[in-house]
């Protein structure tokens, strides 16, 4: 019998007063961080004409700090929680008071997860996740461990929520050598375009601040002078841009895959599976088959040298935890079948055969929406850097051309008896699966050009994300439409 009387409200453990001060002295700086280094900056540059100022901003700043003290210190007395009558309750709010009530039979996941401060102190937190919610429904971020284990316990005994004992059998361990190969054969591209937009941002930020503090035209001082030689001075330039930008990608990507899944190991029982992985952040899932609404691999050519792949499961749950959390790599394809059969309980065939490309038209659709892009990048680079930048579209059109050539060649989708197979990617081959019955509706659209082309495409709706068929013929989009609602309409199988 649990020593935790979760009848009666319960709050965080003390320690946890740490979590919400900090928070809140960190929101209040963020928003007043630019006037403060104003301040600063022109304290250094002038420190007589700025140090009759220095008083009044040190009791401001002062101000600031017991204030968000105070309000962290509220907010953890005004914290509570409890189950009463099949429901979970939770109370919280300083002056605007909120009562959440959840239904213990809606609940979906339980997770429990310790950060690098968490693990400092010596608490974890713990989450709770409905299905179809946007954001996790429930955070509560300081509990003992035993508290936490103990609330879990009594949140998933509920009667359509049965806890599943996972026993100590380890499926899959991935040892640190693994985990570097992993990273080092990531997609690295998306890094590559994540760390061009933030470069692009930083760019305007410091135009901004240089302006502010008196600076201004540095930037565009800078880029005038980087840009006023021959054109080949500036291929060369650039070229070594991309060289750097590629080189911090590829750290980037390894850094991440690290992070992320650091001592990743999977256990796993008849009905259920639980995850455990990170450094920083140890988070730890308890996953049952019913609730997975599809299943998705991601391979490349580097990847499949290696006979890698990465898996990452959808489930009626928050969006934020789906596409972040809940995904495992350095897989083999061995592991790929163990989990092909704890999900869907059969192994998946077929996967070559009866596959089905969409109509050419698709062709012209992905280089459309190209041509927008390249428009888009070229006139925000070349406002921010000149008309240097458009020599970089001998490199980015040839680029988009082949991005969209593997797009259309990895498209297909597979129908079979009881479930779907979509293909999909450009650098990465995705390989999507789901169920007839974890379908919450079917949509079939078809545009203007489409209808002229007599092509169509449907759109899949699950309880955790949507997938699309892109550009089908007509006749057979509505034949694929008709017999999957049909096989919706006449399962008697769950979706969760």
């Amino acid at each position: 019998m649990s020593e935790f009387n979760f009848e009666i409200p319960s709050k965080q453990s003390v320690k946890g007063i740490i979590f919400l001060v900090f928070p809140s002295i960190a929101n209040t700086f963020k928003s007043a961080y630019l006037p403060l280094l104003f301040y600063v900056f022109q304290f250094f540059r002038n420190p007589e004409q700025y140090k009759p100022y220095l008083t009044h901003i040190g009791f401001g700043v002062f101000t600031l700090v017991v204030f968000s003290i105070i309000r962290g210190f509220l907010s953890f007395k005004n914290f509570q929680f409890f189950i009463s009558n099949d429901y979970f309750v939770l109370q919280k709010g300083i002056i605007k008071k909120q009562r959440l009530e959840i239904s213990l039979h809606k609940i979906q996941n339980v997770h429990i997860s310790q950060n690098f401060l968490q693990r400092f102190v010596g608490v974890v937190g713990l989450s709770i996740d409905t299905a179809g919610d946007k954001t996790t429904e429930v955070i509560i971020k300081s509990l003992s461990t035993e508290k936490a284990l103990a609330l879990k316990k009594a949140l998933v005994n509920s009667k359509n929520l049965k806890e599943e004992t996972v026993v100590n059998d380890t499926v899959l361990n991935i040892s640190f050598s693994e985990l570097v190969m992993a990273g080092l054969t990531q997609n690295h591209f998306n890094s590559f375009y994540l760390l061009s937009v933030i470069i692009f941002g930083l760019l305007i930020d410091i135009k901004d601040i240089t302006d502010m503090f008196g600076f201004a035209g540095f930037v565009e001082n800078l880029t005038t002078e980087a840009t006023s030689g021959t054109y080949f001075t500036i291929i060369i330039i650039y070229f070594l841009t991309i060289i750097i930008a590629i080189i911090c990608s590829v750290i980037y990507s390894v850094v991440k895959v690290m992070i992320n899944n650091y001592g990743l190991s999977v256990k796993h029982s008849k009905e259920a599976i639980e995850i455990e992985k990170g450094l920083f952040n140890r988070v730890t899932y308890s996953l049952k088959s019913s609730k997975i609404q599809s299943v998705i691999y991601k391979t490349n050519r580097l990847k499949q040298k290696f006979g890698m792949y990465s898996l990452r499961f959808n489930q009626a749950m928050s969006a934020i935890n789906s596409n972040k959390n809940i995904e495992i790599e350095g897989l083999k394809n061995q592991n790929l079948k163990i989990f092909e059969q704890f999900v869907f309980g059969y192994p998946i065939v077929n996967r070559v055969e009866n596959r089905a490309k969409p109509d050419p038209y698709f062709k012209t659709q992905l280089f459309i929406k190209t041509v927008y892009l390249l428009v888009l990048i070229n006139v925000i680079a070349i406002s921010l850097l000149g008309v240097g930048f458009s020599v970089v579209n001998l490199l980015l059109v040839p680029w988009f051309l082949f991005l969209n050539y593997l797009r259309y060649k990895k498209s297909y989708y597979n129908y079979q008896k009881d479930y779907i197979i979509l293909g999909e990617g450009r650098i990465d081959t995705v390989t999507n699966i789901f169920e007839h019955h974890k379908i919450q509706s079917l949509k079939i659209k078809q545009s203007f050009f489409q209808k002229k082309r007599e092509v169509a495409s449907i759109t899949v709706y699950t309880a955790s994300n949507f997938m699309t068929i892109p550009s089908m013929p007509y006749a057979e989009a509505i034949i694929l439409y008709d017999s999957l609602l049909w096989k919706v309409e006449s399962t008697d199988l769950d979706w969760i």
